[in-house]
């Protein structure tokens, strides 16, 4: 019976660790950018950009966690650069709409956050029907965008930065 009751504890602690593991970006080859369908020719007007893939159930999953709670209830999330490189932020929700509006449109959710490590990095993002829709600013880096990038897989994000993009 002891073994059997330390073999569930051991699997439920491993099951626990590896799901802390899962990756929220995961960078997209070309070869799977181009068989999507683009939303839009946006990548025309920049010099530099990258496609990533959202784990958006994950994304929502921590930002369910702490909705509704203490204003002093944040939590972690990273957003990649152009070059791959992560940032984190402290985030809460943080609706823009009047209460009555917000009920009647919950599926339409907006955040804030702060960066972790740069204090001056700045974060704002929704979560809609529309998708997941990103900008950052900082004082140390340029600032950062994140978008839609297809109409037939709602995982794949489009990030630039405004130094990227042509005149």
């Amino acid at each position: 019976m002891k073994k059997y009751l330390f073999a569930i504890i051991l699997i439920i602690f491993f099951n626990k660790a590896f799901a802390q593991t899962a990756l929220l970006w995961e960078p997209v080859s070309k070869d799977d950018q181009n068989k999507s369908i683009k939303l839009s020719n946006k990548e025309i007007g920049l010099r530099d950009y990258k496609v990533f893939r959202l784990n958006l159930d994950l994304l929502k999953s921590k930002l369910d966690y702490y909705a509704g709670g203490n204003a002093d209830q944040y939590t972690l999330i990273q957003l990649p650069d152009v070059s791959g490189k992560l940032f984190s932020f402290k985030v809460v929700e943080s609706s823009i709409m009047h209460p009555d509006l917000q009920n009647r449109y919950s599926s339409i959710r907006t955040y804030k956050g702060v960066g972790l490590k740069d204090p001056t990095a700045t974060l704002r993002f929704s979560l809609s029907p529309l998708g997941f829709h990103a900008l950052s600013s900082s004082g140390s880096r340029s600032t950062l965008y994140i978008e839609p990038y297809s109409k037939s897989d709602a995982s794949l994000h489009m990030v630039f930065q405004k130094d990227g993009m042509n005149n």
